[in-house]
């Protein structure tokens, strides 16, 4: 989870739904995303931030939606730069108990540097792709040791041995048949 600001940690910590997300994307992705109010860095896109839906309290206007106090900027590594409203009229894409906030923005298409933010994206990209590779072979090897009888019967056991497979001897032949004289 990401740090948000004290400013809307406060306003986040006081409404009445059971989970609020942010989420941030761009296009193309790898913006640093920024309050517009004192520059705290949020992360880089794409990103979710949860927050407790009832420190949104005192920014609801009507249900379901808020205005922040500041807005957000999108900075990608060229330079190039959006911005949201200041102060920020949000509302939630679901309804109910959990609140999605999703806040999506292009790169300006005149700005220069694209060349620049497309690698940054590119490599991004690929990063992420190596670690849902690795967090996919983690969780397969898990659920290997799992299969073999690594946590089945708690702490200590390890996989479970059951030794060389039976062997198969074959019967006895028959006693040979008596000799009659």
């Amino acid at each position: 989870m990401k740090t948000l600001p004290a400013a809307i940690l406060a306003a986040l910590i006081l409404s009445g739904c059971s989970s609020a997300t942010l989420q941030f994307a761009s296009d193309p992705e790898g913006a640093v995303v920024r309050t517009s109010g004192n520059g705290s860095v949020l992360g880089t896109t794409p990103f979710s931030v949860s927050v407790d839906p009832d420190s949104l309290a005192r920014y609801a206007t009507s249900p379901g939606c808020y205005r922040l106090p500041y807005g957000y900027d999108f900075i990608w590594e060229s330079g190039a730069k959006v911005s949201t409203a200041s102060p920020l009229d949000m509302c939630s894409m679901t309804s109910g108990k959990n609140q999605v906030f999703r806040f999506s923005f292009s790169r300006p298409k005149d700005a220069p540097g694209l060349e620049t933010d497309l690698r940054v994206a590119l490599k991004n990209a690929q990063e992420r792709a190596r670690r849902e590779a690795e967090r996919a072979a983690q969780l397969e090897n898990e659920q290997l040791m799992m299969d073999m009888g690594w946590g089945g019967w708690g702490w200590g056991w390890g996989p479970m041995y059951m030794g060389p497979g039976p062997r198969f001897r074959p019967p006895p032949p028959p006693p040979p048949p008596p000799h009659r004289r």
